[in-house]
């Protein structure tokens, strides 16, 4: 039998404010930077879509802490040489707005289920 699963979690800092693209589905993309082992940072591009992307974009500011879940997709494309590119980046299934007090709030994608990759 053979198992897969693909499912991510950061906690970390807004490194820049949401994208909000609203469209035939809402997306918002942002960005995390993780503090890692010895001073290192991870940075993460995040994309959330759906209602969730409708509740939190507009929230989502630079130097927030945040806890996120989701799946890490590969986002492949062609620069303007035609050379192939790509980057991995965590689709959201869910935010948690972290504070210094430790509580949290959460948004659960009710659209968990129809991500479009």
């Amino acid at each position: 039998m053979s198992i897969s699963i693909n499912q991510c979690n950061f906690a970390g800092h807004l490194t820049r404010d949401a994208e909000v693209v609203m469209g035939d589905k809402a997306r918002v993309k942002f960005g995390i930077g993780i503090n890692g082992y010895r001073d290192t940072v991870l940075f993460m591009d995040c994309t959330a879509w759906g209602k969730l992307a409708e509740t939190v974009g507009p929230n989502l500011k630079k130097g927030q802490p945040i806890f996120v879940t989701g799946e890490l997709v590969l986002d492949e494309w062609e620069d303007s040489a035609g050379n192939p590119k790509n980057k991995a980046v965590l689709n959201v299934r869910d935010i948690r707005y972290l504070s210094g007090k430790n509580d949290a709030v959460t948004h659960n994608g009710p659209e968990a289920d129809n991500i479009p990759f």
